[in-house]
């Protein structure tokens, strides 16, 4: 299939591409990931829910002392026992929070934060994942 426009590919529910030897895109970048963002605690505390691939995480607390750490619990429906979470510090909120752990269970993946920094944070930090399956 060749084309010099757009080519769009819709399927009612699953669409599965498959190679014996990969999927190349090539030199080309892929976007249209679905992202969501939330607060940890705005409903309970320590965690927050947010059902996309990916996503930014807005921590709870605005003031982790030195060498303390968050346990944040993420609920998310795209999350599976085998899925890769990668999350990784995307603004240090006035501290160096440093991501010490991404354990994914069925709905949920539950991550541990740790400020490395030698005095407290001064504002809430932000988290970003990407779960991939």
């Amino acid at each position: 299939m060749s084309s010099t426009g757009t080519v769009e590919l819709t399927a009612s529910s699953t669409m599965t591409f498959s190679a014996s030897n990969g999927i190349s895109m090539g030199d080309s970048h892929i976007f249209g990931y679905e992202k969501g963002s939330e607060t940890v605690g705005t409903v309970v505390p320590g965690e927050l829910t947010i059902n996309t691939m990916s996503g930014k995480i807005t921590s709870e607390s605005t003031n982790l002392a030195a060498s303390a750490t968050d346990t944040i619990t993420l609920y998310n429906s795209r999350v599976g026992v085998s899925s890769l979470v990668m999350v990784t510090p995307s603004s240090d909120g006035g501290c160096e929070p440093f991501v010490y752990k991404a354990v994914p269970s069925s709905g949920y993946v539950t991550i541990g934060v740790k400020n490395m920094a030698s005095s407290a944070c001064t504002s809430a930090y932000t988290l970003s994942f990407w779960v991939v399956n």
